[in-house]
């Protein structure tokens, strides 16, 4: 358990106890992600599907897509067509079911049927970049790595620890200021905080349980969740 640390006065660079404390904090809130109690290839392609999909439809045709197709193997010799059935109404749900039989197909022909715990070999699989593959890292292999997602990217920025306007360069910033014992649980802490609390469109940051550690860059309370003015964030006066 991480010692509560104080709360920083001015802006600029986080320093590692408070990161630490932040995602020991919310990850002892939330807990794992549902792309965590899963393989490492029910991980791979569930986070291929969740791209510009909402993740309670992302969760829910996983879902349906795992119990006709479990494995590689299985998906592989699927008819792309059934498989759009499958996973509708994803985004571009056509477009990515064959996308995932193809990954599938690869995986089997290429790597022995199994997902490869390497990140440079996994950007090799269609449609994968780095994103998705430090989350398969990280969910599935339960490997250190900064897995970033829309969630992590906001966030992060929210809370002042990164300056970044892409995933990718966020990713990079988290490396260089989060400890890396931080880096199995930060996605998991992030993801569950934006879907519960640090919403995109109004977040609701009085009842968030790291409040007085958050800089809140760009953000606007939702109506009835603002903060009370003697309650500043790390770097306000």
């Amino acid at each position: 358990m991480v010692e509560k640390t104080r709360r920083a006065k001015r802006p600029g660079k986080p320093r590692a106890s408070e990161i630490r404390f932040v995602v020991e904090t919310l990850y002892g809130r939330y807990g794992n992600t549902m792309l965590t109690r899963r393989s490492p290839f029910h991980v791979l392609i569930a986070t291929v599907l969740s791209h510009r999909t909402k993740d309670e439809v992302t969760d829910v045709a996983s879902k349906r897509l795992f119990e006709r197709f479990p494995n590689a193997d299985a998906l592989a010799h699927a008819d792309p067509q059934e498989v759009a059935a499958l996973i509708k109404p994803v985004g571009f749900y056509n477009r990515k079911a064959r996308t995932i039989v193809q990954i599938a197909r690869e995986i089997l022909e290429r790597f022995g049927g199994q997902v490869p715990e390497d990140l440079e070999a996994m950007c090799t699989l269609p449609s994968v970049g780095r994103k998705t593959a430090n989350v398969v890292l990280v969910n599935g292999f339960q490997t250190p790595a900064v897995a970033v997602d829309t969630h992590v990217h906001r966030i992060s920025n929210r809370l002042g620890w990164v300056k970044t306007k892409t995933p990718e360069q966020t990713e990079h910033a988290l490396r260089k200021v989060a400890p890396r014992d931080t880096w199995l649980h930060l996605n998991d802490a992030l993801v569950n905080h934006g879907r519960a609390i640090c919403k995109p469109i109004g977040p609701r940051c009085s009842v968030c349980p790291v409040a007085e550690y958050c800089l809140r860059v760009g953000v606007r309370p939702a109506r009835g969740f603002e903060l009370h003015p003697q309650a500043p964030g790390r770097g306000v006066p």
